[in-house]
């Protein structure tokens, strides 16, 4: 198989997103074929890439743990219930699984959002008493591979990630991050947080797979 990358940028996004144990041949690879570029920007790219490669081996956390450590109570809640109530294989995935996955998560403050919309009288996410919605909710946050910031946010471009949910995820220049039915902005100083098996970035709103009518306010 032939796999053509035209630009240094995108060369350093496919290598990361690869398996580590090709990592070594694959920069190699890399550097025989663009013996033509300045050194400069061979220097720059070949550190990026170590950079983020580095921050991937040096640490044993997976995005179970970032969950936890981060007290993302609301989100962590919704995979319990789930997961008690339904199989979605999210709690493996997060826990022990291996392949590398990208998790948007909103903070508690956008769950609550959310129960006022639905007219909910606490914020027990079992209230909503519809563990298939949930479980649509957290699918739709939840991408294949690993998205730093940098590969996501880009000045020229959107960028579109497919979700579990089977819809995508657009990423705009300005960090606004739209689903098929509304929209949030990803909160780059609290984003970027490489587990072991993923990386999880912080969203301010909770990003619907179906519309939703908000309750009226008595």
């Amino acid at each position: 198989m032939i796999i053509r990358i035209d630009t240094l940028k995108s060369m350093t996004k496919a290598l990361f997103l690869l398996k580590s144990d090709l990592n070594v041949m694959l920069l190699a690879i890399l550097v025989l074929v663009n013996l033509s570029c300045n050194s400069n920007d061979m220097e720059s790219v070949v550190e990026g890439l170590n950079a983020e490669l580095n921050d991937v081996s040096q640490t044993s956390v997976s995005i179970d743990e970032i969950i936890f450590q981060n007290g993302f109570q609301e989100f962590s809640q919704a995979v319990q219930y789930v997961n008690e109530e339904l199989y979605t294989a999210l709690v493996e995935i997060f826990a022990t699984g291996t392949d590398p996955h990208t998790v948007f998560i909103p903070t508690d403050e956008a769950f609550y959002k959310l129960y006022n919309c639905l007219g909910m009288k606490t914020k027990d996410i079992s209230e909503i008493d519809n563990p298939g919605f949930v479980r649509d909710i957290l699918l739709n946050l939840v991408v294949r591979e690993r998205y730093t910031l940098d590969s996501l946010i880009q000045s020229d471009q959107d960028i579109k990630v497919k979700t579990y949910y089977g819809e995508f995820l657009t990423v705009k220049s300005d960090g606004s991050i739209e689903s098929i039915v509304n929209s949030s902005f990803i909160d780059v100083n609290k984003s970027n947080k490489v587990a072991s098996n993923g990386i999880v970035h912080v969203i301010n709103d909770v990003l619907l797979p179906i519309e939703v009518a908000c309750t009226e306010d008595d």
